[in-house]
């Protein structure tokens, strides 16, 4: 294998650094709106457009502070740089943006300076070495630096694509039910749940919570299982604040939870002794079905059943969401069952249903955790022009 000739050169050597123009503000960009951008730092969709330009010729930028301090980037055609962001300009021939982008961006994370806003100065920068292609000569060998990019532009296109695959197979809910029987019952929820059995008050807040700190978890209306609320003692007490009126917290036991208000319609189930938010109620199973169904059959069965009947703003990709589900939306919905040859109700079959899930489940986020750690990985060349990948 032919070895890559390159040499190592400071940033200082092949850029000129300029900070962008801070006069373009929000008010000033209000004021001259017109067809040319104007690019900051501090966001990552578009600042503005006004009637000048600044510069026509395509300049590597970075971003100085903010959460995406040390971000690269080529800005081409006519345009305007403003605050939050610093220009490159090219001092040498035969150098490729591109290439500087891809093999010189680690290098710029790598130096910010972390801390309440992180931040990269050129200071901190202008003495790194970096290694450039270089002809028998000694020149910068732009070709070579072009086949360069063209490697990294192969592995960010398969990084896109596999990031779009794992989407798709999060994505995808698996029919429990599918081939596993065919008979079946359907049950209420009102009739499989006492839903008379109700939740603690809008006095039990975080702050009470905090208060009267201990070991039993507390869970409020998340996407997930954990206990958003902290952990409190048992036996709690909330005294109104007069000191008259005294209200015991409420206590559950091994069973099912579901979001009435924020993100409704998931459902969990917990183990042990816990307790809950306002916005969170408990599932208890009624006794004439506690040793015929698994609750955790119930969990993979109620909630895209409970979800697809929420109201109110879902927001985009589950981002902003502010949904409601109360008790009369959820009593006449059917929770269907398998049922055994004989017509009873099938608790083995809810186990393999569950044990089967779990490892559908397990398979998804085995390859969703490897394939964001390609996704997220770096690429870099080896002396003889060889990618790699590193995490």
């Amino acid at each position: 294998m032919v070895e890559v000739r390159s040499k190592l050169v400071t940033l200082s050597e092949l850029f000129t650094n300029k900070r962008g123009n801070s006069k373009y503000t929000k008010a000033y960009v209000n004021n001259n709106t017109g067809e040319f951008e104007v690019y900051t730092g501090s966001t990552k969709t578009s600042f503005g457009f006004i009637d000048t330009y600044e510069y026509e010729s395509p300049h590597l930028t970075y971003t100085t502070d903010g959460e995406y301090a040390g971000t690269l980037e080529i800005l081409q055609g006519k345009y305007n740089v403003g605050g939050h962001r610093a220009i490159l300009i090219s001092k040498v021939d035969n150098l490729s943006l591109s290439y500087c982008k891809y093999v010189f961006q680690s290098v710029f994370y790598n130096s910010v300076r972390r801390g309440d806003v992180p931040s990269l100065a050129w200071s901190q920068i202008k003495d790194i070495r970096v290694s450039i292609p270089v002809t028998e000569d000694g020149e910068f060998d732009l070709k070579k630096q072009e086949e360069i990019v063209r490697k990294f532009e192969l592995i960010e296109a398969r990084k896109v694509e596999l990031a779009e695959k794992i989407e798709a197979i999060k994505s995808v809910d698996v029919n429990i039910m599918s081939g596993e029987t065919s008979k079946t019952t359907s049950i209420k929820v009102v009739d499989l749940f006492d839903l008379t059995v109700s939740t603690n008050s809008s006095k039990f807040t975080k702050t009470f919570v905090k208060e009267n700190s201990g070991d039993i978890p507390v869970y409020g209306a998340s996407s997930d299982s954990l206990p958003s609320y902290g952990y409190v003692k048992d036996n709690a007490v909330i005294i109104d604040k007069d000191g008259k009126h005294e209200f015991p917290v409420r206590y559950f036991e091994n069973c099912l939870t579901y979001n009435i208000d924020g993100l409704a319609g998931y459902v969990f189930y917990h183990e042990g002794r816990f307790s809950l938010s306002e916005k969170v109620r408990p599932l208890v199973i009624k006794e004439e079905y506690a040793d015929k169904v698994n609750p955790l059959y119930l969990k993979q069965v109620l909630e895209p059943i409970f979800r697809s009947h929420v109201k109110g703003r879902k927001g985009e990709n589950g981002k902003n969401e502010y949904t409601k589900l109360n008790t009369s939306m959820i009593k006449d919905l059917e929770v269907v069952l398998p049922l055994t040859s004989s017509g009873e109700i099938d608790l083995a079959k809810q186990n393999q249903i569950v044990k089967n899930s779990q490892i559908i489940l397990e398979m998804k986020n085995n390859i969703e955790k490897k394939g964001y750690r390609f996704i997220q990985s770096n690429l870099d060349f080896n002396s003889n022009n060889v990618p790699y990948i590193y995490i």
